[in-house]
């Protein structure tokens, strides 16, 4: 089935209000949320690990986040 960007666990393009603005930001969607469908590119999904996106701290609405958490590692599976 195709991944639809309002499942949860898919990893979308971070973007500002200009829909071809996409760049290196991303999000991880951690609940539902159908209105964003169509509107950003889906690159991927997490397979294992919920438990830990939820852990990761959100940002504000513009994506702020004061002492971000970081990436360590990461593993991208064809």
């Amino acid at each position: 089935s195709e991944m639809c960007i309002r499942d949860r666990g898919v990893v979308g393009m971070a973007r500002s209000g200009y829909i071809h603005s996409a760049n290196s930001q991303f999000f991880i969607m951690t609940d539902a949320h159908s209105s964003l469908n169509g509107q950003y590119t889906v690159i991927g999904s997490v397979l294992d690990g919920m438990s830990v996106v939820r852990k990761i701290k959100q940002g504000a609405r513009n994506g702020a986040v004061k002492k971000p958490d970081v990436i360590k590692s990461a593993v991208i599976v064809k």
